[in-house]
């Protein structure tokens, strides 16, 4: 199956093209996939620290192709990957004259019907400014030279000239169909297909536009499915420049017949819009396209993973799939990629972040199977630039098995100096069905006192076990005192203050309860207030220091430590209870002092002032 490009890249190749043309539903709780194997990819070939691959397809459970670079300079690419071990990655190169700097060569999709057996498709420039499709070919594990596809009579030739294949499905081997977007001599952009029947050459022709299509409108088929050269599914994004709005077209060939484009019905009305990212037809009566609910406001953009499902030629309306609400808390997501076995289960990856910019921003992926998803699941241990990786992004997914997937994707670490340079590719093992175990226990369990109590906090388990965390329990030791909830902190009353106590976290699933965590000792309430209002007033040769009392938990007790400074050595340390001290000085000169109050919770934050007395003459100063 092929896979749409990233969204960067298909904004990108949008905006190219327009210029060019003159322009929640709640899931199961059930099992989510489960993950292996999860590790670095090889590098593309050359010098760009931006490393990717923007599709795969697994002709076999024991080998898998993937085609780039992803968003970078790099050199056409394809590696693979045999019994679990990627190889040595091969650059293909592109056709003679082109233009090997920008963002281009690079390949978008590949299909392999057979091991050994597969067709890339991408795009590359010349010096003229031309961007023109290539096509390579594998036979028996060599890949030919680059080929130029062709393209539809009525595209416009010369130095403005852009024809994108983006992307490729071969039913059989030497039986494959591409589609893709290119320039008219009417200036519009329009969409078509190339057809190979039997290892002949391709053959093609234009899709029917979409109604209304016009130079500032830009419908681009970006995934493609077919059951057989004469039977296939694209979809794409169908953007309006004039009414500002966003779809998903849908374009159907039925014995060898494209029909109009449809759309996919849009979730709320006016305000979100449906992009799809990828289609996959399990049978012959049911289409599954994925992707994410666009909302626009005056806030800015926000995504929802989303889906929608064609029956017998209908369309159902797009509908935005529930993120976990907790391991760990996601509030947006995108669906890039989808892959069926078989007509009951299927596989979608993609990328899900958190509330804030510094949240993650996770791999993920869910199985439909028989007409429902599973809960979603987020791989771990990704690394990037040979550090954990912070952010994971899938790209595409492949499944030649009901047991059994690949996705590939990028990862980084936006910690390090330049995360801009710290992207690289991996690839992870999906099980569609995972079996659901106990879950690990919370990790990172901390707390700080409370008035009377514990705020206790922690991070999710590593591993959930298969099935999604519903709640935390902390409890108090000694005591007992407990406190369930769904976030990742709750406050334990009732507790001492000035006592140490020890916060042991556990959570739950549908499986059950997860061992505890015991977190290091927690000293419960607060410390006081800073002290207020801080006077210092000379009488004869005494300093008299006076402050208002500090704010306490109910009950208890406070004293106060004053500290003293001043000229030729002069030091006085007076604790006390009282809100006044008296203090002989000596001399002449500049006094410092400070005032803290304590109890048995802790030290407040220091009072500080500092005094020059002018002896004889009595002084007062007030610093509130």
């Amino acid at each position: 199956m092929s896979r749409p490009r990233s969204r960067s890249l298909r904004v990108a190749v949008a905006s190219s093209l327009v210029a060019a043309a003159a322009l929640l539903v709640g899931v199961p709780a059930g099992a989510e996939p489960g993950f292996a194997q999860v590790q670095a990819m090889p590098k593309t070939i050359g010098t760009s620290h931006v490393n990717g691959y923007n599709a795969i397809s697994c002709p076999t459970t024991t080998e898998c192709t993937a085609v780039g670079p992803y968003d970078s300079t790099d050199l056409p690419t394809v590696v693979t990957e045999t019994s679990g071990a990627w190889g040595m990655p091969s650059e293909l190169a592109p056709p003679f004259g082109a233009v090997t700097s920008g963002r281009t060569p690079v390949l978008l999709s590949v299909s392999c019907p057979a091991a050994g057996a597969c067709e890339a498709v991408g795009i590359y420039a010349v010096s003229t400014g031309a961007a023109l499709p290539m096509l390579f070919t594998e036979t028996s594990g060599t890949w030919s030279s680059a080929e130029t596809l062709p393209a539809p009579s009525n595209v416009e030739t010369g130095n403005s000239e852009v024809v994108e294949p983006t992307a490729v499905d071969c039913p059989s081997t030497g039986n494959c169909v591409v589609v893709g977007a290119y320039r008219g001599t009417d200036g519009n952009v329009h969409e078509f297909a190339d057809s190979q029947i039997s290892g002949s050459a391709y053959t093609p022709v234009q899709l029917p536009d979409v109604a209304g299509n016009s130079s500032s409108t830009l419908a681009v088929v970006s995934s493609l499915t077919c059951s057989d050269t004469s039977d296939c599914t694209g979809i794409g994004e169908d953007i309006n420049a004039s009414t500002f709005t966003i779809g998903t077209a849908v374009w159907t060939e039925t014995s060898g017949t494209w029909a109009s484009p449809t759309t996919v019905p849009t979730t709320v009305g006016g305000t979100a819009f449906f992009v799809g990212a990828s289609v996959a037809c399990p049978d012959a009566t049911t289409c599954i396209a994925v992707g994410s609910e666009l909302s626009l406001s005056f806030s800015g953009e926000s995504d929802l993973a989303a889906y929608a499902v064609e029956t017998s030629g209908v369309w159902s309306r797009a509908i935005a799939m529930r993120v976990p609400s907790l391991y760990p808390l996601a509030v947006s997501g995108e669906l890039t990629g989808i892959s069926c076995d078989t007509a009951t289960l299927c596989e979608a990856v993609g990328t899900f972040a958190g509330a804030t910019n510094s949240a993650f921003v996770s791999a993920g992926a869910a199985t439909w199977s028989n007409g429902t998803w599973s809960s979603f699941g987020y791989v771990h241990h990704v690394l990037a630039g040979g550090h954990s990786a912070t952010d994971a992004s899938f790209l595409a997914v492949s499944c030649p098995s009901t047991n059994q997937c690949t996705g590939v994707g990028v990862s980084g670490d936006s910690t390090r100096k330049h995360p801009s340079n710290v992207v690289d590719a991996f690839s992870a093992s999906l099980v569609p069905v995972r079996a659901v175990t106990m879950p690990q226990a919370p990790v990172g369990v901390t707390g700080h006192g409370i008035a009377g109590g514990v705020q206790a906090e922690w991070q999710p388990p590593v591993n959930d076990g298969g099935a999604p965390v519903h709640s935390f329990t902390a409890r108090a030791e000694p005591g007992g005192t407990t406190c369930t909830t769904t976030r990742d902190t709750c406050a334990l009353h009732g507790l001492r203050n000035g006592h140490r106590y020890r916060v042991i976290v556990s959570d739950r699933t549908s499986y059950g309860g997860s061992h505890a965590t015991v977190g290091q000792p927690v000293l419960a309430g607060t410390a006081p207030a800073e002290p207020r209002g801080l006077g210092i007033e000379l009488r004869g040769n005494r300093l008299v220091i006076s402050w208002r009392p500090s704010s306490s938990p109910r009950g208890e007790p406070v004293h106060y430590t004053v500290r003293i400074h001043g000229p030729r050595n002069f030091a006085r340390v007076v604790a006390t209870r009282g809100h006044r001290v008296s203090v002989p000085v000596p001399t002449t000169g500049t006094y410092t002092l400070t005032v803290t109050a304590t109890n048995e919770s802790g030290t407040s934050r220091a009072a500080k002032a500092s005094f020059t007395p002018i002896i004889p003459l009595p002084a007062t100063v007030v610093l509130a």
